[in-house]
């Protein structure tokens, strides 16, 4: 049983590769899934506390909350902190306002993250496969308010004496955390995770 090429010993040899290799596939393709989960976690956290602001507060009603920190209904036609809010033109008879090219401009980010991760993902560190799935779930979440309701629910308020932060949402919180996972990875040593 030793020469011939469908050995024993050669079967199992290509066997164990094949398993080690499908076994290894297995686990990228579950740890991109998990990442595609957090995401959904993610952006279901945000839209479960924009829906709770909506019903809670009216436009501009605000809570004081702690060290700062107050629940303020905004409903924001701009994007981040109220930039670029009233900006329209006219292209072949539609009316492109800011929050419908917000709109789109979320959706490309957001296909071009999931293009991505499930073609290159696999092979970034956990750091920066966590950092994509935030700043995916915030454009996701976003870009469902902006459609959705033609505005961006926005209700995190940070005020401390003459320091007055703009109210932001859950999917604010993500884009910025995924911000600084990716500035963190991009100053760690090649190889590290």
């Amino acid at each position: 049983m030793h020469g011939g090429p469908l050995s024993y010993r050669h079967y199992t040899a290509r066997r164990g590769a094949f398993c080690r290799h499908r076994g290894a596939l297995a686990g990228r393709l579950y740890s991109l899934a998990m990442l595609f989960l957090l995401a959904a976690v993610l952006v279901a956290v945000d839209q479960l506390t924009k829906a709770w602001s909506k019903q809670t507060f009216a436009p501009g009603e605000s809570m004081p909350l702690a060290l700062g920190f107050n629940f303020t209904y905004v409903e924001n036609t701009g994007a981040a902190f109220g930039l670029f809010r009233g900006v329209s033109f006219e292209l072949f008879g539609y009316q492109v306002d800011g929050v419908v090219r917000l709109g789109l401009l979320s959706a490309l980010v957001s296909l071009a993250l999931v293009i991505y991760m499930l073609g290159r993902g696999r092979q970034l560190p956990l750091l920066g496969r966590l950092a994509l799935a935030f700043i995916l779930a915030g454009a996701v979440g976003n870009l469902i308010d902006r459609f959705a309701h033609r505005y961006v629910i926005d209700f995190i308020h940070f005020q401390v004496g003459w320091f007055d932060f703009p109210v932001f949402n859950v999917a604010d919180i993500c884009v910025v955390v995924g911000a600084i996972m990716l500035f963190i990875w991009g100053f760690l040593p090649e190889g590290k995770p």
